[in-house]
């Protein structure tokens, strides 16, 4: 027996009674769970028949066995979930709403280190820029034009690029990446590849009409045969 306390109410689930389940109901199914060969006569057809009727039989006792330590056990589970949702929910909430002012912190501080960056690239772009062009003037005033011209070159393929590092982010935390979600606007303007086929509605279609069923790139087919056999009465 064991007995769990929730908000300080015992509910209790009797293990033994499901310890016993087995041992109850295992011979029974085992003289029912045989290897089974082809049908050969009539008499063979009965014997199965009253085979799987008691098999269908021994089913519906063993669901009525388990079905109060099913509800006590649904019960517990659902008073301990509601118990775990009501203490979960708000550090939840307070969870999302602390990442999304990280996220906007680090992404506020990513966009002005970028600025910065941006900013300090083009001070010293223009600085290398005029110190080679002075470079260039006087080679071009000493008659060197050839040099001057590939002096020129050679700096616009050696710019110097400017890096600042980000800041320190705190230990554990991931930065923000760009997440994308969508809504369907007009769901007839959907291209046929982003489209499923409703196969709950092609199944009852087919159910319902057999073979029938006329549908462009739907094969219809039978199913293997199977008789029923009903608890209390004959074989259908």
């Amino acid at each position: 027996m064991k007995t769990s306390f929730v908000n300080n109410n015992p509910l209790t689930i009797d293990d033994t009674a499901i310890t016993a389940s087995k041992s109850q109901f295992w011979p029974r199914i085992e003289s029912l769970v045989i290897t089974r060969l082809p049908i050969t006569n009539s008499d063979e057809l009965e014997a199965l028949v009253d085979i799987t009727r008691a098999a269908r039989q021994l089913v519906d006792e063993i669901q009525r066995h388990h079905a109060p330590m099913k509800q006590q056990a649904h019960e517990l589970h659902k008073t301990i979930c509601t118990q775990e949702s009501a203490l979960v929910r708000p550090l939840s909430k307070a969870i999302e709403e602390n990442q999304r002012l990280i996220g906007r912190w680090m992404h506020d501080q990513e966009q002005k280190r970028l600025a910065n960056q941006r900013r300090i690239q083009a001070e010293e772009e223009k600085r290398f820029t005029k110190q080679i062009d002075k470079q260039a003037v006087k080679l071009e005033k000493a008659g060197n034009i050839d040099d001057a011209q590939d002096l020129r070159e050679a700096a616009e393929r050696n710019m110097p690029v400017v890096h600042l590092a980000p800041e320190a982010k705190p230990a554990g935390v991931r930065p923000p990446k760009p997440e994308w979600d969508f809504e369907i606007i007009d769901a007839r303007a959907v291209p046929r590849e982003w489209c499923s086929p409703d196969e709950t509605r092609i199944k009852a279609y087919v159910k319902s009409v057999g073979l029938s069923a006329d549908i462009s790139g739907v094969r219809v087919f039978q199913k293997e045969l199977k008789a029923q056999v009903i608890k209390g009465g004959q074989l259908v």
